[in-house]
């Protein structure tokens, strides 16, 4: 989109009384204008949310909400799943995330899928140990790829197996 377009946009939103706007894509973070059009939004007294996979790090001084994505917690896995050897770029950019975002809201959302809900206890350990984040919210995969989609036994494990060790996990360390 026209960054002017945009302005325009955002211009409609305040004066229709419109309070959060949120930016999402795609990626937003790759619109070269992302930055300006977050402060634009501030100057117009809105409060700014968006979303991001973290490979690019953006300046977060007039974003109140930030929520990422980031689905597993081993290297190799990721940059395979991902396709590009991100990991560390990303892990890096979440670090910047928590410390720059600590007195707002950054969570972050791991799509499960059948290659990833096995390790949903190591992604909340890693995201525990290395991020202060607002919240992690796992969510599944609702695609038809048979190399993601769950199976009915794949979701019976999950559930009996799984996710239970997490909320312990969660319980134990009080972080629920």
């Amino acid at each position: 989109m026209d960054e002017i377009l945009a302005m325009k946009i955002v211009d409609e939103y305040a004066q229709m009384g419109g309070k959060i706007i949120h930016f999402t894509g795609g990626e937003p973070t790759v619109v070269p204008y992302f930055e300006d059009i977050c402060y634009y939004a501030k100057k117009k007294g809105l409060q700014v949310s968006s979303n991001t996979n973290g490979f690019k790090r953006v300046d977060t001084t007039n974003i109140d909400k930030l929520k990422t994505s980031f689905d597993l917690a081993d290297k190799e896995e990721f940059d395979r799943t991902m396709g590009v050897c991100s990991f560390d770029t990303v892990v890096e950019n979440m670090k910047y995330y928590s410390e720059s975002m600590q007195d707002k809201m950054l969570s972050i959302t791991a799509v499960l899928n059948r290659k990833t809900y096995k390790s949903m206890l190591e992604l909340a350990k890693f995201v525990q140990e290395n991020f202060k984040v607002y919240n992690l919210y796992y969510s599944n995969y609702k695609g038809d790829n048979p190399d993601f989609a769950f199976t009915i036994d794949e979701i019976d494990d999950m559930f009996q197996n799984y996710i239970p060790k997490v909320l312990e996990y969660f319980k134990e360390t009080k972080n629920f």
